[in-house]
Protein backbone atom coordinates (compact mmCIF):
# COMPACT_ATOMS: atom_id res chain seq x y z
CA UNK A 1 0.00 0.00 0.00
CA UNK A 2 3.46 2.60 0.36
CA UNK A 3 4.65 1.69 -3.25
CA UNK A 4 2.67 3.98 -4.95
CA UNK A 5 4.06 7.06 -2.01
CA UNK A 6 8.14 5.62 -2.82
CA UNK A 7 10.25 7.87 -5.05
CA UNK A 8 10.61 5.41 -7.56
CA UNK A 9 8.65 2.77 -9.49
CA UNK A 10 7.66 -0.77 -7.74
CA UNK A 11 7.60 -4.36 -9.12
CA UNK A 12 6.59 -6.77 -7.62
CA UNK A 13 6.61 -10.34 -8.10
CA UNK A 14 4.66 -12.75 -6.28
CA UNK A 15 6.31 -16.31 -5.44
CA UNK A 16 4.38 -19.48 -4.83
CA UNK A 17 0.75 -20.86 -4.27
CA UNK A 18 -1.44 -17.09 -3.87
CA UNK A 19 -3.32 -18.18 -1.14
CA UNK A 20 -5.10 -14.54 -0.21
CA UNK A 21 -6.39 -13.45 -3.60
CA UNK A 22 -9.35 -11.83 -2.49
CA UNK A 23 -6.98 -9.68 -0.35
CA UNK A 24 -4.75 -8.86 -3.50
CA UNK A 25 -8.10 -7.41 -5.01
CA UNK A 26 -9.44 -5.79 -2.25
CA UNK A 27 -5.94 -3.67 -1.95
CA UNK A 28 -5.77 -2.59 -6.03
CA UNK A 29 -9.54 -1.84 -5.65
CA UNK A 30 -8.90 0.57 -2.27
CA UNK A 31 -5.60 1.90 -3.91
CA UNK A 32 -7.70 3.08 -6.82
CA UNK A 33 -10.13 4.31 -4.77
CA UNK A 34 -7.92 6.88 -3.25
CA UNK A 35 -6.73 7.44 -6.76
CA UNK A 36 -3.52 5.63 -7.44
CA UNK A 37 -2.63 3.52 -9.87
CA UNK A 38 -1.32 0.04 -10.12
CA UNK A 39 -0.81 -2.19 -13.01
CA UNK A 40 -1.72 -5.84 -12.39
CA UNK A 41 0.37 -7.40 -15.38
CA UNK A 42 -0.35 -10.33 -14.82
CA UNK A 43 -1.71 -12.91 -12.04
CA UNK A 44 1.89 -12.40 -10.45
CA UNK A 45 3.14 -9.03 -11.10
CA UNK A 46 2.18 -5.78 -10.50
CA UNK A 47 4.02 -2.26 -11.75
CA UNK A 48 3.24 0.48 -9.11
CA UNK A 49 4.47 3.97 -10.41
CA UNK A 50 6.13 6.35 -7.59
CA UNK A 51 5.72 9.71 -6.17
CA UNK A 52 2.09 9.69 -6.42
CA UNK A 53 -0.41 11.00 -4.13
CA UNK A 54 -3.81 10.00 -3.31
CA UNK A 55 -6.99 11.84 -3.93
CA UNK A 56 -9.57 10.30 -1.56
CA UNK A 57 -8.92 11.44 2.12
CA UNK A 58 -12.17 9.64 3.53
CA UNK A 59 -12.46 6.27 3.41
CA UNK A 60 -14.84 3.54 4.75
CA UNK A 61 -13.31 0.41 6.16
CA UNK A 62 -15.72 -2.23 5.85
CA UNK A 63 -15.38 -4.78 9.05
CA UNK A 64 -13.29 -7.94 8.85
CA UNK A 65 -15.73 -10.74 7.59
CA UNK A 66 -13.12 -13.58 9.15
CA UNK A 67 -13.75 -12.09 12.76
CA UNK A 68 -17.33 -11.37 11.74
CA UNK A 69 -17.56 -15.09 10.60
CA UNK A 70 -17.61 -16.17 14.87
CA UNK A 71 -20.45 -14.19 15.30
CA UNK A 72 -23.07 -15.53 12.15
CA UNK A 73 -21.30 -19.46 12.97
CA UNK A 74 -22.85 -18.25 17.22
CA UNK A 75 -26.21 -17.01 15.29
CA UNK A 76 -25.99 -20.48 13.60
CA UNK A 77 -25.43 -22.67 16.92
CA UNK A 78 -27.89 -20.56 19.20
CA UNK A 79 -30.86 -19.36 16.75
CA UNK A 80 -29.85 -15.76 17.51
CA UNK A 81 -29.06 -12.78 14.88
CA UNK A 82 -26.33 -10.91 13.83
CA UNK A 83 -26.28 -8.22 11.36
CA UNK A 84 -22.79 -6.37 10.22
CA UNK A 85 -23.93 -3.19 8.21
CA UNK A 86 -20.75 -2.44 6.19
CA UNK A 87 -20.33 -5.78 5.01
CA UNK A 88 -22.67 -7.06 2.13
CA UNK A 89 -22.32 -8.84 -1.42
CA UNK A 90 -20.30 -6.63 -2.42
CA UNK A 91 -17.15 -7.05 -0.45
CA UNK A 92 -14.31 -8.52 -1.71
CA UNK A 93 -13.14 -10.43 0.97
CA UNK A 94 -12.75 -13.94 0.60
CA UNK A 95 -14.68 -14.95 4.04
CA UNK A 96 -17.58 -13.42 3.45
CA UNK A 97 -18.30 -16.40 1.49
CA UNK A 98 -18.91 -18.19 4.40
CA UNK A 99 -22.37 -16.91 5.11
CA UNK A 100 -22.83 -19.41 1.89
CA UNK A 101 -21.86 -22.48 4.07
CA UNK A 102 -24.52 -21.54 6.52
CA UNK A 103 -27.20 -21.04 4.17
CA UNK A 104 -26.65 -24.26 3.13
CA UNK A 105 -27.06 -25.69 6.40
CA UNK A 106 -30.04 -24.27 6.98
CA UNK A 107 -29.90 -20.61 8.23
CA UNK A 108 -30.94 -17.17 6.68
CA UNK A 109 -28.96 -15.31 5.01
CA UNK A 110 -30.39 -12.09 3.91
CA UNK A 111 -27.27 -10.38 2.24
CA UNK A 112 -28.13 -5.88 0.26
CA UNK A 113 -25.21 -4.46 -1.16
CA UNK A 114 -23.80 -3.13 1.77
CA UNK A 115 -25.37 -5.32 4.87
CA UNK A 116 -25.63 -9.21 6.13
CA UNK A 117 -27.84 -10.98 8.45
CA UNK A 118 -27.64 -14.22 9.58
CA UNK A 119 -30.65 -15.86 10.90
Amino acid sequence: MSAPLARGNSKIHLIGKIVSEPYIELTIQMLKAWGLTIHHKSEREFEIPGNQEGKLFNYHIEPDASAASYFYAMAAITGGTVITPGLGSQSLQGDIHFVEALEKMGCKVEQSRQVTKVT
